[in-house]
């Protein structure tokens, strides 16, 4: 008897302790812990935004849009950046991350300037922007002409000063001319490829014409007694005491006679 009645006894602490212990846990489990993470994304102008030389009428164009992007609008205007949305002349607006620019023309002296805006869905354009010019860029175009100017004036320089080395930048000139249009990309030029190759054989032949004209004047002078191919006047054929005693006879004589 006495024995059940310990086990009841402990029966009820148990019973006691579960009841104390009871409104902590409901507690807990009634008050979680939350945690929240709120991320907001502002929008901006384009990132990255670059400009690629591909030829004197196209530039190709590429940049990063922001998460809350929807669309990328890109004008450019020639001497001056774009003041507004309104000013120059629209390259693109759409939801790309790059586009070309098939209206240029590098051929002129005047920089292009481009600048880039972005929009979100709700169709607000912000006031930030993205630029980029083409300043860095060499027209080929003129990089052509400039090369056969200098063709030129090396083969006219070399006419009148006759000296080796530069008959050899003409000619080494004019090859590099050659070979451009034979192996280069010259769709820049707008050149027929019957012209075009017609042009460059005219440019290989040039090449042997600075030296064959040295060649030539140097002959020529081998032929006249001469030993040297510089440039300028003969040099002064200096008299020993003798032979100007010789002369001055010679005109006081001829004075006598008279």
């Amino acid at each position: 008897m006495a024995h059940y009645i310990r086990r009841l006894r402990w029966l009820g602490l148990l019973l006691i302790l579960g009841l104390l212990l009871l409104p902590t846990v409901l507690t807990q489990a009634a008050n979680p812990t939350v945690t929240i993470t709120v991320q907001a994304w502002v929008l901006t102008s384009p990132s990255g935004f670059t400009l690629e030389y591909v030829s004197d009428n196209e530039i190709l164009i590429e940049w990063e849009a922001s998460p809350v992007t929807n669309m990328t609008m890109v004008r450019a205007a020639y001497g001056h950046p774009p003041e507004d949305m309104e000013d120059g002349y629209e390259v693109y607006r759409g939801t790309g991350t790059s586009c070309t620019d098939d209206a240029t023309d590098l051929a002129t002296p005047s920089i292009i300037y481009y600048r880039a805006w972005s929009n979100d869905v709700g169709g607000n354009w912000t006031t930030l922007f993205s630029s980029a010019d083409t300043g860095g860029f060499m027209s080929a175009s003129f990089l052509f002409v400039g090369l056969i100017l200098i063709a030129g004036f090396l083969t006219w320089f070399a006419s009148k000063r006759p000296e080796i080395l530069i008959a050899l930048a003409a000619g080494l000139t004019w090859l590099a001319l050659g070979f451009w249009l034979l192996l280069g990309d010259v769709t820049n030029l707008q050149l027929a490829d019957v012209w075009t190759q017609l042009l460059a054989w005219v440019f290989v032949v040039m090449t042997f014409v600075p030296v064959l004209t040295q060649m030539n004047v140097a002959i020529r002078q081998e032929g006249k007694g001469h030993s040297w191919t510089a440039f300028g006047k003969e040099p002064k054929h200096e008299s020993s005491e003798y032979e100007d005693y010789r002369e001055k006879l010679f005109i006081h004589t001829r004075k006598g006679r008279k």
